[in-house]
């Protein structure tokens, strides 16, 4: 029994924690990690509701939608996700640097705004795409602020030089909420 438990919790810990944890990290990392966790997977719940609510809207179940029809609202909601990514970096990027905290909390904010529109958008009808296509420039706008201020968070959070072993398992993270996420 004392064994295995041993063995468990360090496949546990070389795969979810940096390696010599805790020493080698901040003091709030297990506590901040605990919270993105929880965070990361209400996203992933909401974003499972968004898409049901995409397909819904473009009329899956419906027999007069087509594919063609769908493919197409998929394809112009995307183009203007990538179009605001790029003048939204282009615009904040270089205010990313200050103010770490308040970017990342507006990640999640915008992320949040993002996927209630996904979600509300089967409602507004003839304004399906024109909201799904603000909608992804939301969630757009979440990658480019959330992916700018990981790269401070990870280098407040490791402590010896540790970057990349630090960005690896919190990579390993979210996936292991990912999969949790697709259980519930």
């Amino acid at each position: 029994g004392r064994r295995i438990r041993r063995k468990i919790t360090d496949v546990f810990r070389s795969v979810f924690l940096p390696i010599g944890y805790p020493s080698s990290v901040a003091t709030e990392y297990l506590e901040y990690q605990a919270w993105d966790t929880v965070q990361a997977l209400c996203s992933y719940l909401r974003g499972v509701l968004a898409a049901k609510a995409w397909f819904e809207g473009v009329g899956v179940g419906n027999t007069e939608a087509t594919a063609a029809a769908a493919t197409l609202q998929w394809v112009m909601k995307d183009g203007f996700g990538m179009v605001g990514s790029l003048l939204f970096a282009s615009l904040c990027g270089p205010y990313f640097d200050t103010n770490v905290k308040s970017w990342r909390l507006f990640a999640d904010l915008i992320n949040n705004v993002g996927l209630f529109l996904d979600m509300i958008a089967p409602l507004t009808q003839e304004y399906f795409l024109l909201v799904v296509c603000f909608a992804t420039i939301c969630k757009a706008m979440c990658g480019v602020a959330a992916g700018a201020t990981k790269a401070a968070l990870t280098a407040h959070f490791a402590l010896n030089g540790n970057n990349a072993d630090v960005q690896a398992k919190e990579s390993s993270q979210e996936l292991a909420v990912t999969l949790m996420g697709l259980v519930f």
